[in-house]
């Protein structure tokens, strides 16, 4: 380029009526960084999901082991609640005593049952 003076007429052809040149960085780091942005929140997001998610699926195994053993604790009270009316017949009551306590039989028909 040429050295100008004082009082040299510069040309120049550029259009004023064109907005002027963007300024362009070569990769676009504003859209990256908010690429990277919105891929950080949706992994963020479902991150959380799967969390969530999973605390509902071990909450709901919790439940059905509460649920087992209570269903086994039922079936054993059961078994306890048969065995507790086989004992407490008369006849296994009567086979129980022991013949030289002194106590008499009574009349089962002068026995009065209140209430089952």
């Amino acid at each position: 380029m040429t050295d100008l003076e004082a009082g040299d007429v510069v040309l120049d052809f550029r259009d004023e009526s064109l907005p002027p040149p963007e300024r362009q960085t070569g990769i676009g780091t504003s859209k990256l960084v908010a690429w990277l942005g919105l891929a950080a929140v949706i992994g963020l997001l479902a991150t959380s999901y799967v969390y969530l998610r999973n605390l509902h699926v071990q909450k709901g195994n919790e439940i059905r082991d509460w649920e087992e053993k209570i269903s086994q604790l039922d079936a054993e009270i059961e078994l306890y609640e048969v065995r507790i009316a086989r004992l407490m017949t008369r006849e296994s009551l009567e086979a129980g005593l022991d013949p030289n306590s002194g106590l008499i039989p009574i009349d089962p028909a002068k026995v009065l049952v209140i209430g089952k």
